[in-house]
């Protein structure tokens, strides 16, 4: 459903309210202390997720038949530019992006029954499609599925997927395979035999899975999609991670600029504020321009994607490469300005830049983002 200015300006102002009532940055330290001292999140996470259902966020980007909300990309990332903000610990990115994104567009009566349940809050289906670090591919290479000989009609999984998340908040997985030469996307639900899960805490304290399936037997229910549907799913899933992530990594580098440029202003030396001397200028004025191209690219991108453009790959990669360069630079620049305090552990300027590290490798970094938008150029 497409916005005009207004309505979207208000989807902001409502994320920033929640974000800003429910205390997300030191919820996000909270996280982190947790996760170092090795304790247990779960409880905690399940309490917010349920505020963020009762707002309808879950399913932001599900249609209203299954009692979603029907934003479009652009109004979406309104809420993720928020997030980053508040380096807000919730899974919008994984949930309410990647998982509903896919089950959308699969629309399978299978698939909208788990898209009605994560729109109302009540599963959190985790999509495994990476294989190694940083993949962004729709096909899956080694990750396949095979008739089960013992019974007929069901499937047996197996193979390996990484990076998964929202780690073990997740109620299942949406795992992507090859059946013979086709894509298929299988529902697989925690719990089931033959799923070996290892938790890996990511460096701002949340957490992934990663996931080897065993000879895993699933019933003829448990397929999602498969063929070019299933990969057309799963490649627009990936191209709206790329532009939310991008929209959160915006968020994120220009809430923690402005929380500098504030600090500069009152921060004296020698007489005056130090944001009055030159080198300080420039290397805010050089953040400010990183961050401000990625608000541009991000803009665009999700405009590109709404309108449905033939070919949005180039500027889904600019977006999300714009946006690395630009949180990078804007939380260094934060760190550093910010001299001996900066660098301390009760400052929150370390939550951003742990949060943007998590963001920016997730994809693969900015070397995997300028290797495709590359590689897009170069074919055409």
């Amino acid at each position: 459903m497409s916005m005009d200015t207004e309505s979207l300006a208000a989807i902001r102002d409502a994320a920033i309210d929640y974000f800003t009532r429910s205390k997300s940055v030191q919820r996000s330290r909270i996280l982190l202390e947790q996760s170092q001292a090795q304790e247990s999140q779960s409880d905690a996470q399940a309490g917010a997720w349920r505020e963020l259902a009762a707002l309808g966020w879950p399913g932001m980007l599900a249609p209203e038949a299954v009692g979603g909300l029907d934003f479009d990309l652009t109004a979406a990332a309104q809420v993720l530019r928020a997030a980053g903000e508040h380096v807000a610990p919730e899974p919008l990115l994984a949930v309410a992006g990647l998982a509903a994104t896919l089950l959308a567009r699969l629309d399978t009566p299978a698939a909208r029954e788990l898209l009605a349940e994560l729109a109302a809050g009540r599963l959190l289906p985790a999509l495994a499609w990476q294989e190694s670090a940083g993949e962004l591919s729709a096909e899956p290479l080694s990750c396949g599925c095979e008739p089960d000989p013992d019974k007929v009609g069901h499937l047996v999984l197996q193979g390996d997927k990484t990076m998964v998340q929202p780690g073990p908040a997740a109620s299942g997985w949406l795992a992507s395979a090859r059946d013979s030469e086709e894509t298929v996307v299988l529902w697989v639900p925690r719990g089931t035999a033959g799923v070996e899960e290892s938790i890996v805490t990511l460096v701002d304290g949340n957490r992934c899975s990663q996931l080897r399936f065993e000879r895993v037997a699933l019933p003829p229910s448990a397929v999602l999609g498969r063929g070019d549907r299933a990969e057309a799913a799963l490649r627009r899933a990936l191209a709206f991670a790329q532009i939310l992530q991008a929209a959160e990594l915006l968020g994120l580098g220009q809430a923690l600029l402005a929380r500098t440029r504030d600090y500069l202003c009152t921060r004296a030396q020698f007489g005056k504020p130090i944001g009055s001397y030159q080198a300080i200028k420039h290397q805010l004025a050089d953040a400010w321009m990183g961050v401000d191209n990625a608000r541009l690219a991000v803009l665009y991108a999700a405009a590109a994607l709404d309108g449905g453009l033939p070919d949005t790959r180039f500027a889904s990669g600019v977006a999300e490469y714009t946006a690395i360069e630009g949180a990078l630079r804007s939380t260094r620049s934060a760190i550093q300005v910010h001299g001996g305090m900066g660098f301390t552990w009760e400052h929150d300027a370390h939550l951003y830049l742990k949060r943007a590290q998590h963001l920016c490798a997730r994809l693969g970094g900015a070397s995997g983002a300028i290797a495709r938008v590359e590689s897009l150029a170069l074919a055409g």
